[in-house]
């Protein structure tokens, strides 16, 4: 019998290792994603040598791969794991804490994960060692839960498991874009229709030696993009964006700064917060000739900048766990 993209068997889990090189056994979350997975990739090679004619005589394989991406929306364990493992540095919250807080900013290292996915009613399970995030991007988008996408790149062992998990996953409902908070340069005076942060880290991931699969990852630098569509209340924003503060008429010379902070209150006290508390404003494109009639939306696009909290802070005050997910 054919199998189906979503049978119940099916699952995408993910676990911090101890340590490089060392498969995660326990300790698994289950995702309740909407899309995402490990995707296995062989490169390979066709030759043409002398004496076959013009037919190839050789193919042989350069290289595997089992990189990937989830799209989840925001439920509080779901968003704080994913965020302590993207971000690498925490604060481990109080052991007594009835809502534990978590607060995360980037670091030099992450953790180490075990990925795995098990497809086909369970029967094919295909797991990638010591696998990073490279890519985190949070967003909130008006009449819906706010997003979380991930891509992760493995740096080590690909293969196949042999026995599926049992599966837990989270309940409860996600964070809702209708019950949050935007905060804009200090105020909630915007009306912010959508939000993005981003987050992508540069990887060295070309390290192949003896074997077909990668022999490390080596992180090399960090990317911040910060994006929101607001509706054109007043030529507040686009003065700050564009012109001088005094006359408001004339070129600035310099890129204006600002801040950014959203968060979305929860059931039992619970709250998903991210703040950048420096960023330069880099355009403010406004649709404000459009011959067929449309509301103005500002298009606004900024540069999340270093200060010394860090460049971003990610907090989740939640109830599942009283300990940091980085020990």
């Amino acid at each position: 019998m054919p199998f189906s993209s979503n049978d119940p068997a099916d699952y995408l889990a993910i676990a911090k290792q101890t340590a490089q090189r060392t498969e995660a056994t326990t300790g698994f979350k289950f995702l309740k994603y909407l899309t995402g997975g490990i995707e296995p990739q062989q490169d390979s090679t066709t030759i043409y040598e002398g004496g076959d004619g013009q037919d190839p005589g050789l193919v042989y394989k350069n290289r595997h791969t089992a990189d990937g991406g989830i799209d989840v929306y925001a439920r509080p364990d779901t968003f704080a794991y994913l965020s302590a493992w993207a971000m690498g540095s925490g604060v481990v919250p109080a052991s007594t804490a009835l809502v534990a807080t978590h607060v995360y900013t980037p670091n030099s290292t992450v953790p180490f994960l075990t990925v795995e996915q098990a497809w086909g009613g369970g029967g094919q399970i295909d797991r990638a060692l010591d696998s990073v995030i490279t890519n985190y991007q949070l967003s909130g988008t008006k009449e819906e839960p706010w997003k979380l996408h991930v891509d992760f790149m493995a740096g080590g062992t690909v293969f196949g498991g042999t026995a599926a998990r049992s599966a837990t996953i989270e309940s409860g409902d996600p964070g809702m874009y209708a019950n949050s908070a935007v905060v804009v340069n200090g105020a909630t005076s915007l009306d912010v229709l959508n939000w993005s942060f981003g987050m992508q880290r540069d990887v060295d991931g070309d390290l192949f030696t003896t074997g077909v699969t990668r022999r490390d990852i080596v992180l090399l630098k960090r990317n911040y993009t910060l994006n929101m569509q607001v509706i054109v209340q007043n030529r507040e924003l686009w003065t700050k964006v564009y012109l001088t503060a005094s006359g408001g008429t004339q070129p600035q010379a310099l890129l204006a700064s600002g801040a950014f902070h959203a968060e979305v209150a929860m059931t039992a006290s619970q709250l998903l917060a991210i703040d950048v508390p420096n960023l330069k404003y880099l355009n403010a494109q406004v649709n404000s000739l459009e011959p067929d009639g449309q509301t103005l939306i500002y298009d606004v696009a900024a540069q999340p900048l270093k200060v010394g909290t860090g460049v971003v802070q990610i907090r989740a005050n939640i109830t599942s766990t009283p300990t940091s997910y980085l020990v």
